[in-house]
């Protein structure tokens, strides 16, 4: 694969019976739901709104190479609780437009999708949950200022990318001098190229751990022990760049894969923690 791999992703397709299901499952109305970015990108989802309403909702953002769709079984656990749920396709994937950044684009995102789901009269408080490259993206996302009461993720990678040899070396525990050493005539091109072929600089990217140290949302941060792809120590990293608001639990044993379509006491975990924030007087 190139490297253009990494930034312009194979589609899968957005199938609406998916959403007719989940919404007849829990006595819920669905309905499309679309934004235009900043850059005009249209970016895409899917709203359920529960009959039952309890004023909370939760913003849903996907991993790599997912789409809205693999965050419906998540969002599941939460819509039978009276959450408004919005499920969304981040720039490059399913129905919405653009190229994915990694960081400099996407957070700014999430925020406007953030605004937008706050402007429903019913909704109180407005949360966020992802998995994986899901959850970096909402990290970013607070240091674009997005409007969140609380976020909850799992598997979450730092997003150093604009710290590029600080990537490597969290990646592959070593030093960021050492990563520099060895990974710097594969960096320093690269990154030229990404900002010719697709106009984006990726060392402009919002830095997950600079989000988080000027951040006053409260951080839920789930990570497995054995995970490779986003490893314990990045998490770590994120927790000590604000220890008074990032609460990190470690599953002993679990890697990346062990998350995959959301494990039912993890999400009995954030649904608790989610209901514990209360609604601002």
């Amino acid at each position: 694969m190139t490297i253009d791999g990494h930034f312009v992703r194979k589609r899968v397709p957005i199938d609406p019976r998916r959403a007719v299901e989940v919404a007849h499952k829990w006595d819920a109305s669905w309905q499309d739901a679309t934004i235009l970015a900043s850059d005009r990108v249209s970016l895409k989802g899917w709203l359920f709104t529960p009959r039952r309403r309890n004023g909370r909702a939760i913003l849903f953002v996907h991993g790599r190479g997912g789409t809205r769709q693999h965050m419906l079984h998540s969002a599941q656990a939460f819509l039978g609780a009276g959450y408004t749920c919005l499920l969304v396709d981040q720039r490059g994937s399913g129905a919405s437009g653009g190229v994915f950044s990694y960081g400099v684009h996407e957070p700014y995102d999430l925020a406007n999708w953030a605004r937008w789901l706050r402007a429903r009269p019913w909704i109180s408080l407005v949360f966020g949950h992802g998995g994986s490259q899901g959850a970096t993206t909402l990290i970013q996302s607070l240091g674009a200022h997005s409007p969140l009461d609380g976020l909850a993720v799992v598997s979450a990678g730092l997003g150093t990318i604009s710290h590029p040899y600080r990537f490597v070396a969290n990646q592959l525990g070593v030093s960021e001098k050492t990563a520099q050493l060895f990974s710097w005539p594969l960096i320093e091109p690269s990154f030229a190229w990404v900002e010719r072929r697709h106009g984006f600089n990726l060392r402009q990217a919002v830095s997950g751990p600079d989000a988080i140290r000027s951040t006053d949302v409260p951080v839920l941060i789930i990570q497995g022990a054995e995970d490779r792809n986003t490893p314990l120590a990045g998490a770590m990293q994120l927790r000590d760049a604000n220890p008074g608001k990032v609460d990190l639990i470690v599953i002993p044993h679990a890697d990346h894969e062990w998350f995959s379509n959301g494990k039912p006491d993890v999400l009995k975990r954030i649904l608790e923690w989610f209901d514990g924030i209360p609604v601002p007087r």
